[in-house]
């Protein structure tokens, strides 16, 4: 993995745990969307980084229509 694919995965844990707390807090709306947001950021990490994560995406969208 690259240094870049490592910033988002120490950054997506926290934001997606931050969010996890708040949405056992009760507040749903911003705790779903931080657990949205840092689980992106994983996800984008895994797959190498935005370009392939947006290709990806793309590819799965034309198949999927």
């Amino acid at each position: 993995m690259s240094m870049r694919q490592w910033r988002l995965v120490a950054l997506g844990f926290p934001v997606w745990g931050v969010g996890l707390y708040l949405l056992a807090d009760g507040s749903w709306v911003l705790g779903g969307a931080l657990m949205l947001l840092g689980g992106l950021f994983l996800v984008i990490a895994a797959s190498g980084g935005w370009v392939e994560f947006w290709q990806g995406l793309s590819n799965w969208l034309y198949f999927w229509r």
